[in-house]
């Protein structure tokens, strides 16, 4: 779950045409609340209600938002594995070639995708010799 701030049209109305500080506009307009980043119309409609005058008329406010982000990994080093990562949510949520796969395509790519990276079990050594045979 995440924490939105949203701005309330009614309550704005409300306040008239008066210029209003920032503190003033946050304690009479904004309301936080929170919900998934990808919300149903039903988990939008009861998280977007507005606490003061109980109405539903409210537009996303960036004031205040704080935006953390996760990478897999250290992700200034790791940049394999951040593209990889990065594949593998393009593929799973808006699939570009989707027309095009055969079924169990996409299965394969994932599988192949979460295997990348990891570590070889079974790695194999090679022993240069770069001595001159005796003549």
């Amino acid at each position: 779950m995440a924490f939105y701030f949203y701005e309330c049209l009614t309550c704005a109305a409300a306040v008239g045409e008066r210029e209003l500080t920032s503190e003033e506009h946050d304690e009479l307009v904004l309301f936080e609340t929170k919900h998934s980043m990808v919300p149903n119309p039903e988990e939008l409609a009861k998280a977007t209600i507005c606490p003061r005058c109980g109405k539903n008329d409210v537009k996303l406010s960036y004031k205040h938002s704080n935006v953390r982000g996760y990478i897999r990994g250290n992700g200034y080093l790791d940049k394999t594995g951040v593209r990889r990562d990065m594949n593998l949510h393009n593929l799973v949520t808006h699939d570009p070639y989707a027309e095009h796969r055969v079924d169990g395509e996409v299965d394969q790519l994932k599988d192949k995708l979460k295997k990348s990276g990891q570590h070889d079990p079974k790695p194999k050594h090679f022993i240069v010799n770069d001595s001159k045979p005796d003549s």
